[in-house]
């Protein structure tokens, strides 16, 4: 179809008013201009803000599996597999992710969780317990420069002040569970009760429970007896406004405050984890789903999550990267590529059930663009 952007390759020109390029015309330069990134880039920057061959190997794999043109599910298949089995080591799956940072302290995050919620951007000595005969010092991995990061947004004090980053714009902000006094962005009770879990007695009213799958956490804050209290987790109920219902949960993937100040936690934009993601969904895309489900297995696994039956392997999948990639900017465009609906089964007053062909799947352009340039057509129905 023709509903593409303009593409302007030339230098900056403001008198000039480009039409939209077809779709099929955009796909090509992106697939060009990645290209040759990946000719251009280097193989390990000297830090994760900066792009790498890795970074522009990942995007293909997504541009190829969304397009779906004939041969792009191989091309899909290969540049993911090549990030996966031959990556420099500076590139690589989270280890352990199920594993306690400090062993000894069954309150300690995971693996997984200090990846994303832990205080510290650089790797950092903990002593546990501070004092006495037992004590061991620890090594926790910082949060930033991460093998699981293929590529991260750099925010620091220079840089926030150029972009505006700060109280209002900002990702911690949108999943911000501090202040009661502002919309923020929750879970449903839905996505949060579909991670296994076992729900425990409440605690002064709180409802606790506990779960395998370091995606979702535990919410028991109290110790009894063999049942030790944990860490928050990154899915938690924690302060909830009562005002929900049912009511939703919060997610601590974008910590405000860290040991380097207020809003400067660099933001994951490309993982590890979706270049293996990507690699199930092009196995299965090219009839191998066999071994599309044993990866995938291996997967959740690896996270304390549920095994799949493969009875349904596109919405296991799907499924999967919707645990593995909440808050992350993925769901929307897994259900666009899929031509798939979007269904909110709750807390919902509007657009509730958008089918999938509908108009709100694309952003419209905005009016005063199209007073300025009269070639720009609107998307249909706007």
């Amino acid at each position: 179809q023709e509903y593409g952007v303009p593409i302007v390759l030339g230098n900056y020109d403001s008198t000039i008013q480009p039409a939209r390029a077809t779709v099929a015309e955009v796909y090509t330069q992106i697939i060009a201009d990645l290209t040759q990134g990946l000719e251009t880039a280097d193989s390990e920057p000297t830090s994760k803000v900066f792009m790498s061959k890795t970074a522009a190997k990942l995007l293909l794999s997504r541009v190829y599996l969304t397009r779906r043109a004939p041969g792009d599910a191989q091309l899909a298949l290969q540049y993911s597999t090549d990030i996966v089995q031959n990556s420099p080591s500076t590139f690589s799956a989270l280890a352990n992710p199920t594993s306690l940072t400090i062993p000894t302290n069954p309150s300690s995050a995971s693996n997984y969780e200090q990846y994303f919620s832990g205080n510290n951007e650089d790797d950092a000595q903990v002593t546990f317990p501070t004092t006495g005969p037992t004590s061991q010092t620890y090594t926790v991995r910082g949060s930033e420069n991460h093998p699981e990061t293929i590529w991260e947004l750099d925010l620091n004090t220079s840089s926030n002040l150029v972009n505006g980053i700060g109280a209002n714009l900002a990702l911690p902000t949108l999943y911000n569970r501090v202040s009661t006094d502002r919309r923020a962005l929750l879970f449903t009770k839905d996505f949060y009760d579909s991670f296994p879990h076992t729900d425990l007695a409440p605690s002064a009213g709180t409802p606790q429970s506990i779960s395998p799958d370091v995606r979702r956490g535990s919410t028991k804050t109290t110790s009894t007896t063999g049942n030790p209290a944990r860490s928050a987790g990154l899915l938690t109920t924690l302060t909830l406004p009562l005002t929900d219902n049912p009511v939703g949960v919060w997610t601590n993937k974008y910590p405000r405050l860290t040991s380097s100040g207020n809003f400067m936690r660099n933001i994951k934009i490309l993982r590890f984890a979706e270049a293996q993601l990507n690699r199930i969904e092009a196995l299965h895309l090219t009839g191998q789903n066999g071994q599309a489900l044993i990866e995938l297995n291996a997967f959740a696994t690896s996270r304390g999550g549920s095994l799949y039956t493969g009875t349904n392997m596109l919405n296991d999948i799907l499924t999967e990267k919707a645990k593995e990639f909440y808050g992350e900017g993925q769901r929307f465009m897994d259900l666009k590529r899929h031509n798939l609906p979007l269904v909110k089964n709750s807390n919902c007053v509007m657009n509730c059930n958008v089918p999938a062909n509908d108009k709100l799947f694309v952003m419209p352009i905005s009016q005063s663009a199209l007073n300025y340039n009269t070639n720009l057509k609107q998307y249909p129905g706007y």
